[in-house]
């Protein structure tokens, strides 16, 4: 049983939709309804967070990767370099040594 003022005894034969809102003014459904709406628009904007934050990871993977590339071929550039100076240094002790045998 619904205790209603006269005058407003006849809201249940109203429009559904003044029917609905005075069954959520009674039952305090609009304060459920805002939390919810609140709570899917959060969901989403999380869902999205979420979908950047995979892009980004699979970004900083193939960077991770390339880093791991890239310092590989630095190692070899450096050893191909020091190897070139250690035979650099062998051939002009070489030449030296025949000089002076020349010489």
């Amino acid at each position: 049983v619904i205790f209603c003022h006269q005058e407003d005894s006849m809201w249940p034969l109203s429009e559904g939709s003044t029917v609905k809102k005075k069954f959520d003014e009674i039952f305090g459904q609009k304060r459920q309804v805002k939390c919810v709406e609140t709570l899917k628009k959060k969901f989403k904007d999380l869902r999205q967070q979420n979908a950047l934050n995979r892009k980004d990871l699979e970004h900083m993977q193939n960077n991770q990767a390339k880093a791991g590339e890239l310092e590989e071929e630095l190692d070899r550039v450096m050893y191909n370099l020091d190897l070139g100076k250690t035979r650099g240094r062998d051939h002009q002790q070489t030449d030296h040594g025949v000089a002076r045998k020349a010489g």
